[in-house]
């Protein structure tokens, strides 16, 4: 923190000298930068002045939740129709035998986790089945065990009669909870 003009001069300056880097490139596309990013509002300036292209569109909205307190709390800054529909949500699925929920934990065979993870993903919808050949799998498995040994990783599952139904891959960092990707049957 508080380098972050220098630590972006510098990215730029490596961009653009390609026997430093070891790239030439065409295009720099970064997607999912928090609105609140210094990298959102300084990148472009800087590059701008370099004489590059630069564009920004909003491709999705990501939600951020803060959470203080417990849940009634939690449930307390909800307007009335949104806590109405998550009570009848969870009132409907109660009474149904067999649904439960888990965090992988490092007693967790992890890799197979992983696996059951890309598996729901790839259900989910046609494009992640897509994102998901050989080498993005061989990365989501590094991945996994990178953030698992350094503490970030929360995998976690649905499960419906014993079965994997839906599952959440975040970085939990910071005191905060970054949800990375998503699955569902």
């Amino acid at each position: 923190r508080g380098h972050e003009p220098a630590v972006l001069e510098a990215l730029l300056d490596l961009l653009a000298d390609p026997q430093a880097s070891g790239v030439s490139w065409d295009l720099l596309n970064l997607c999912n930068i928090r609105q609140d990013s210094l990298t959102l509002s300084l990148l472009g300036p800087l590059a701008t002045e370099r004489g590059y292209q630069v564009s920004t569109q909003v491709q999705e909205v990501c939600p951020i939740v803060t959470l203080d307190g417990n849940w009634d709390d939690y449930l307390e800054r909800l307007d009335g129709k949104e806590r109405r529909e998550l009570r009848r949500k969870l009132r409907k699925a109660t009474p149904y035998a067999g649904i439960e929920w888990y965090i992988v934990e490092p007693e967790h065979d992890l890799e197979a986790e992983v696996d059951k993870f890309l598996r729901l993903m790839a259900l989910s919808r046609a494009d992640k089945a897509e994102f998901l050949h050989d080498e993005h799998r061989v990365f989501m498995q590094a991945l996994a065990r990178i953030a698992a040994d350094a503490g970030w990783l929360e995998l976690a599952f649905l499960t419906v009669q014993g079965e994997p139904a839906a599952t959440m891959f975040n970085f939990v960092y910071n005191n905060q909870t970054l949800l990375y990707n998503s699955g569902l049957d």
